[in-house]
C-alpha cells in the first residue's frame, strides 16, 4: 500500500509543478513545516498498515483495540470533521456514513459505532479507506497552502492535536 504522499493526486502535483494548485513557500514558512509533518505522519502509519492483509487489517484482538483499517479511517474523519469541514472553503465530504463509523470517543461529534465491535465494520473496504485518506490528504495540503496567517495559527492548533492523536493510536491496535 503505497503510502499517502503518494497519492495520484499529490504525486501528480509534485511531478507536474501544478505551482496553480500548491503555491511556492519559503523553506522557513510554517505552512511547509506543517504540511512536511502531516505527511510523515500519515505516511508511517501507511508503512505499519502496508504488510497487513485486508483480512488482516480488520481483525480487533480485544474491545478496546482498534482494527487497523478502522485506525486509518478514523485519523482521516478527524481530520475531515474537525478541520477541513469548518476551514476549507468548499470542501466536500468524502462520504457522509463515515462519520457514525469511525467517529470515537468524540460525543459532540455525533453518534458513533461501539466501540468493541469495531472488527465488526467489514465496508467500507481497504481501497476505499485508502481512497478517503488520499481525499483528505488533498484537503489538508489544500487548506495548508491557502490559509492566511490568522487561519494557519488555529489549523495550526487542530492539526498538531490530529497528529499526536495519529501518533498515539497504533498502541491500540495491539
Amino acid at each position: 500500500m503505497p503510502p499517502a504522499t503518494s497519492s495520484p493526486v499529490l504525486r501528480r502535483r509534485r511531478d507536474e509543478g501544478d505551482t496553480e494548485t500548491i503555491p511556492r513557500a519559503t523553506p522557513t514558512d510554517p505552512r511547509i513545516t506543517w504540511r512536511d509533518a502531516f505527511r510523515a505522519m500519515r505516511a508511517e502509519t501507511e508503512r505499519r498498515a502496508a504488510p497487513l492483509s485486508a483480512e488482516d487489517q480488520v481483525v480487533q484482538s480485544m474491545p478496546d483495540a482498534s482494527p487497523t483499517k478502522w485506525h486509518r479511517a478514523h485519523t482521516a474523519w478527524f481530520f475531515e470533521q474537525f478541520l477541513l469541514r469548518p476551514h476549507l472553503a468548499g470542501y466536500r465530504v468524502f462520504d457522509e456514513r463515515f462519520a457514525y463509523l469511525f467517529n470515537s470517543y468524540y460525543v459532540a461529534a455525533g453518534p458513533r459505532h461501539a466501540r468493541p465491535k469495531r472488527g465488526l465494520v467489514t465496508r467500507p473496504d481497504c481501497e476505499q479507506v485508502a481512497a478517503f485518506r488520499a481525499h483528505v490528504d488533498e484537503g489538508i495540503e489544500r487548506l495548508l497552502a491557502g490559509a492566511d496567517e490568522a487561519q494557519l495559527a488555529e489549523v495550526a492548533r487542530i492539526l498538531e492535536i490530529g497528529c499526536r492523536v495519529a501518533v498515539r493510536h497504533p498502541r491500540y491496535r495491539l
